[in-house]
């Protein structure tokens, strides 16, 4: 890719070529197996107390893995994958269009306006 960048250069297709830096920010990924899951909080392997955390919603289902991510800023972040059980919705035998027009926002083919 660098020599790329050096020959779009050169050719004047191009600015010249500056560095980026490979990973903007740092992360850690844990298994259900490497994290303790018990209510609220998580205790991770190897560590005695729960970490401090400002929920930001609360959690329908259980972690499956984790995501620890520290941004440029040094902050921390928890990522977490759920695993959650869906219900079907119910099949219903109507259709509808929908028509997205100019003067009305919305138009469904029964003839509602939105």
């Amino acid at each position: 890719h660098l020599e790329r960048a050096f020959i779009n250069f050169f050719e004047g297709r191009a600015r010249y070529p500056q560095f980026h830096k490979k990973h903007g920010k740092q992360s850690a990924t844990f298994a259900f197996s490497a994290f303790q899951w018990e209510g609220q909080n998580i205790i991770l392997a190897k560590t005695k107390e729960p970490l401090n955390i400002r929920w930001s919603r609360k959690l329908n289902g259980i972690p499956t893995s984790l995501t620890i991510t520290k941004d440029a800023a040094g902050r921390y972040f928890v990522s977490l994958t759920i695993e959650e059980d869906i219900t079907p919705l119910s099949e219903i035998d109507q259709q509808i269009g929908v028509d997205l027009g100019l003067l009305d926002a919305v138009i469904l083919s029964t003839g509602e306006k939105v």
